[in-house]
């Protein structure tokens, strides 16, 4: 299948990165958009807009997910949302899954094909991404592809710690997906050896705190943050009731 290449200015956070990844930037707020563009579920886009527009030094990042992937067919919703997305400076991210590396290549470049060639997504977000070294070449393969067909970012979420040698396989690592905030010990230790774009947590079932200290810790760690009050079976059902508080804080850490 052939790809056409959607070429866009990259939001000023990414360029930055790609610069030099060593120097610190903002902690930017990620955000699994598991939800349809349409009623209520497009106000939800449309708080994300209005928040980055109220705050742009804080990077934003989302992902989508239309049907456990990229759907069979192209969505029209999706797409006018992720223009909208874009247009504010949101970066978007399509999720593929992986099946902790034991899903088909073939079937995983596909879709990353079909996100970039429908919706001119930006980048990918690779769930179930296997912590066994053993599968190092597989995903190689797929931020090889990305990067191949344009897109700028390959998040991967193992939804706990990877190894070492797994760094350079992804842009940033989801080392913490869980209920609750992350310890300090759990986003530090030998993470801190790098920089903290490498890293990630996304959080549920989390009132936000009285105070800012427990976000405003973890963003000296981490590159991209997510916490939420939804809670199982889908935490990912809406955006935050407090996304705008969240968003304020980590915009407070990023003046400083």
């Amino acid at each position: 299948m052939e790809v056409k290449k959607k070429r866009a200015l990259l939001p000023k956070f990414l360029t930055f990165l790609k610069k030099d990844p060593r120097q610190a930037v903002a902690t930017g707020l990620y955000v699994p958009l598991y939800v349809y563009p349409a009623g209520d579920g497009l106000e939800q886009y449309r708080r994300l807009v209005r928040v980055r527009v109220a705050h742009p030094s804080v990077p934003v990042m989302v992902a989508i997910n239309p049907s456990s992937g990229s759907g069979v067919q192209m969505d029209p919703n999706y797409e006018a949302a992720v223009s909208m997305l874009q247009a504010a400076g949101i970066v978007v991210l399509g999720y593929i899954y992986t099946s902790w590396g034991s899903r088909s290549i073939s079937q995983a470049l596909a879709e990353i094909a079909v996100y970039r060639q429908w919706y001119g997504a930006d980048g990918i977000m690779v769930d179930e991404f296997s912590t066994d070294v053993q599968t190092a070449a597989y995903y190689k393969r797929i931020r090889d592809y990305a990067r191949s067909l344009g897109m700028t970012f390959v998040m991967g979420n193992p939804g706990t710690d990877v190894p070492v040698q797994h760094l350079g396989l992804a842009d940033n690592f989801i080392i913490y997906e869980n209920a609750g905030l992350p310890a300090r010990d759990w986003v530090g230790g030998w993470h801190e050896a790098y920089p903290k774009q490498n890293w990630s947590c996304c959080s549920y079932g989390v009132p936000l705190p009285d105070d800012s200290r427990a976000i405003k810790l973890l963003s000296r760690r981490l590159g991209f943050i997510y916490v939420t009050d939804g809670g199982m079976p889908n935490p990912y059902s809406s955006i935050p009731r407090y996304l705008e508080r969240l968003v304020e804080i980590l915009d407070d850490v990023a003046d400083r």
